[in-house]
């Protein structure tokens, strides 16, 4: 291989690299000889490989990968500018200020790195051919992390947001911590029995209700099972909702059955619900049965956009950087894409409680007019 032409050895060695790999004899992730073996088989200084290895790095052809060595890399696709979105269900068409507010984000953030966001389908009904058709990939609030991830090419670029994922690169809150500061807050203000109604599959519920359950634990507060109330999925296949608003009908199902069914034998004085739409559905099946918030109930929720406003009482709800969470996750997407990152991190943005009339101490519940 090396010849005694006038082109410096790690030219050559390096011509000798290229021809390895577009013959097949070294496969994408097999590992380069090391600076030893180079020496031994071409007689090959350090200093010969080191511009050998930066040479080939340059043309993205080998990637180093700490404390293993240095392996043939995937090759680099020609860029579509093209940024593909899978998302659930609920999260398919933006029916709600939080839907709208995302979205929203997602194509001004697109929009102003000169790419296209193209929508992929859902988590569990995507387009697979369609994959070749862009650079990378957000997934939005998935529910099955564990099949949606896994069933993504595997060298494609990806951003979870909404959720945080162990070992994905990921943009949003931390849910056991909203939880928590909705209990607090419940606490706070003397409620002592606090009711859940949330679905069971999402992982932000699972990771809300954690945080509540933990949250009163710790001041000497336990939950009763019967005040926990978790269900099935909202936009599961096989519901029929006769409404663009799920969530308000279900939660509206919920309460009608539960005002039937062990409500009043709970004595909770404070209900905490899955989102913004599900608490307007509780707020107003409670009135119809003549059930005042927040004086004979309080009511808190999450997503806090302007929703909150458009209902009286107004609603309490720990708020979601919408805006903050979409525009950081396509530069997190891009800066994957451009850059060939491999770092695995996790962007947790704050939160806030918004302050709202549904909320008041059951103590003092009697003198409210």
């Amino acid at each position: 291989m090396i010849n005694t032409s006038a082109e410096p050895k790690y030219i050559q060695l390096a011509n000798h690299v290229r021809e390895l790999i577009a013959t097949g004899e070294l496969q994408v992730g097999d590992r380069l000889p090391s600076y030893v073996e180079f020496y031994r088989r071409f007689g090959a200084t350090t200093a010969t490989v080191q511009r050998v290895c930066h040479l080939l790095e340059q043309e993205q052809l080998i990637e180093r990968r700490s404390g293993s060595g240095i392996y043939v890399a995937v090759p680099r696709r020609e860029r579509t500018n093209n940024i593909g979105l899978i998302a659930t269900a609920a999260h398919q068409t933006p029916r709600t200020p939080l839907h709208i507010r995302l979205m929203g984000a997602l194509n001004q953030a697109a929009a102003s790195a000169d790419q296209h966001l193209l929508y992929l389908g859902t988590e569990t009904n995507w387009d697979e051919n369609a994959m070749n058709n862009v650079d990378g990939v957000l997934v939005c609030g998935t529910e099955y992390p564990g099949t949606t991830f896994k069933n993504l090419p595997p060298q494609l670029p990806v951003v979870s947001l909404l959720n945080l994922i162990e070992g994905i690169n990921s943009v949003g809150i931390d849910e056991y911590q909203a939880g928590r500061v909705v209990a607090r807050h419940l606490v706070e203000a003397g409620h002592r029995h606090i009711a859940c109604l949330l679905e069971k599959q999402p992982l932000e519920c699972r990771r809300r209700l954690a945080g509540v359950i933990d949250y009163l634990h710790e001041n000497g507060i336990e939950m009763e099972t019967s005040s926990i109330r978790l269900t099935d999925r909202v936009y599961a296949p096989e519901q029929n909702w006769s409404t663009d608003q799920p969530y308000r009908e279900w939660a509206c199902r919920q309460m009608q059955d539960w005002l039937k069914n062990g409500w009043q034998q709970s004595g909770c004085t404070a209900l905490i619900v899955q989102n913004e739409v599900a608490a307007i559905g509780a707020i107003q099946t409670l009135q119809a049965a003549g059930i005042n918030v927040p004086e004979d109930v309080s009511i808190i929720t999450f997503d806090g956009t302007e929703l909150c406003d458009l209902i009286s009482p107004s609603i309490c709800a720990v708020t979601l950087p919408l805006e903050q969470i979409g525009t950081k996750a396509v530069e997190r997407l891009l800066q994957k894409i451009e850059l060939n990152d491999k770092e695995t991190q996790a962007t947790v943005l704050p939160i806030q409680l918004r302050l709202g009339q549904s909320v008041a101490s059951p103590a003092l519940a009697e003198s409210i007019p």
